[in-house]
């Protein structure tokens, strides 16, 4: 699988002490399955209380 090439800044404070002008960084993106339900819930609380106000 090949995947594209993409260029954006970053905060210092988010890279690595270690890290250089030049080098080449991971940056691997993912889904929490396991926290999802959890913000599936607060959203409908939000969602409700929201709809009470009017």
């Amino acid at each position: 699988m090949e995947y594209g090439h993409l260029t954006f800044n970053l905060p210092r404070e988010l890279l690595p002490r270690e890290a250089r002008e030049g080098d080449v960084l991971n940056i691997v993106i993912s889904v929490d399955n396991q926290t999802m339900p959890e913000y599936d819930e607060d959203i409908d609380t939000l969602i409700n209380e929201d709809f009470k106000k009017d």
